[in-house]
């Protein structure tokens, strides 16, 4: 029995135009397979080589290449080119939903947000909010400043509180809504599961000395997992950022942390103005040239972190300093490949105000430096 797949009626009536009938309809068949093809090759595979590294994408990436061309190929003898195309798109469109769940599971649940770009938005708010903050830091810096002491003996001025509420007014305005916890205001609880922690200046001693080593920090957390930073310095226009599970940026450029191990490696070491925390950064500093080649003591724990995130340094030994201090900083350093752990090489989270943050190459020689001091 001849099939009549290709063929109408009237092709039977004449069986003479059945040869050129049949070659007519099986060229276009070739040809819907080949324009299906090249939409899947041209299309969806440069999706699959140049799309954003996500943790559980690599591992489908072949998958969703194979189910999209599945939908395509099956209907493709339908002679309807324009179904096919269409379930193509659809077919694309539900790789990327796929994506975003399976990188939820990795990220806590963050998929929603990364799919509607929640959490870009909100980074987006907090550079608007860094930068304005960063134009009052400028017009107050090398200025005469009042200064204070607060309780726990550090400083604060006018232009870190200024530069607070700048932040806190451009941030606020979009989500009032949110939890904050800023310096020099203190927590403002809402309820809310996004929370901002809030640096307005992150260096006081060096900006009221002229030295240009401070930054604005900004955190932001949902629940407890930190999901968002920005670190500005204002006057060297340095733009330190990152997502969850998307990397660190400076100025838009991604960087990772330095290869280099202990023997040319850079430390740096932040205190708070407690006494334990000052005698503890004086024994750091005695033994460290036994472990790492060298070791500076910058004024700026958020900076300080940055430039380990950026390769600039290898190390960071953190002293006790507040949680507004480090916050940024610490998911620049793992978003660029870092390593952070307590003291003892446990694993590591916000409330833990005494670490080790290193490019994971030389974090067992800084162990070993906390482990020889503590024992002194």
């Amino acid at each position: 029995m001849v099939s009549q797949r290709f063929f109408c009626c009237s092709d039977f009536n004449h069986p003479e135009r059945l040869p050129a009938v049949a070659l007519s309809r099986g060229v276009a068949a070739v040809r819907a397979r080949f324009f299906v093809l090249a939409f899947l090759f041209i299309v969806v595979m440069p999706m699959f080589v140049f799309v954003p590294n996500h943790p559980h994408f690599l591992a489908g990436r072949a998958h969703h290449a194979v189910a999209v061309f599945s939908v395509c190929h099956s209907f493709m003898n339908r002679n309807s080119m324009f179904l096919c195309v269409r379930l193509f798109f659809y077919g694309v469109f539900l790789s990327w939903v796929y994506i975003c769940i399976s990188d939820a599971r990795h990220r806590k649940h963050l998929g929603v947000d990364i799919l509607f770009g929640i959490l870009k938005h909100m980074l987006d708010t907090a550079i608007q909010a860094a930068k304005e903050g960063g134009e009052v830091l400028k017009a107050h810096f090398q200025t005469a400043l009042q200064q204070r002491l607060k309780e726990d003996a550090s400083i604060v001025t006018e232009a870190d509180e200024e530069a607070e509420k700048k932040i806190l007014e451009v941030i606020q305005a979009k989500y009032p809504e949110h939890n904050f916890l800023g310096e020099e205001g203190g927590e403002l609880e809402a309820g809310s599961e996004y929370s901002w922690v809030i640096d307005p200046l992150d260096g006081t001693r060096n900006f009221v000395n002229g030295i240009p080593i401070f930054a604005i920090s900004i955190a932001l957390l949902k629940g407890e997992e930190h999901v968002a930073s920005v670190v500005y310095n204002p006057l060297t226009e340095e733009l330190f950022s990152a997502e969850k599970g998307r990397g660190s940026f400076c100025n838009g450029h991604q960087f990772h942390v330095s290869e280099h191990d202990a023997r040319s490696a850079m430390i740096t070491i932040g205190t708070s103005s407690a006494k334990e925390s000052k005698e503890m950064a004086a024994k750091v500093f005695s033994h460290a040239l036994q472990y790492v080649g060298a070791v500076r003591y910058l004024g700026s724990a958020v900076l300080e972190l940055s430039y380990l995130a950026r390769g600039g340094t290898e190390g960071f030994i953190n002293l006790g300093t507040k949680k507004w201090d480090y916050a940024a900083g610490t998911l620049l350093v793992l978003e660029a490949g870092g390593k952070i752990t307590d003291f003892q090489g446990n694993p590591w989270d916000l409330s833990k105000n005494y670490f080790i943050a290193s490019n994971s190459v030389i974090h067992p020689q800084l162990l070993e430096l906390i482990q020889s001091i503590q024992h002194t």
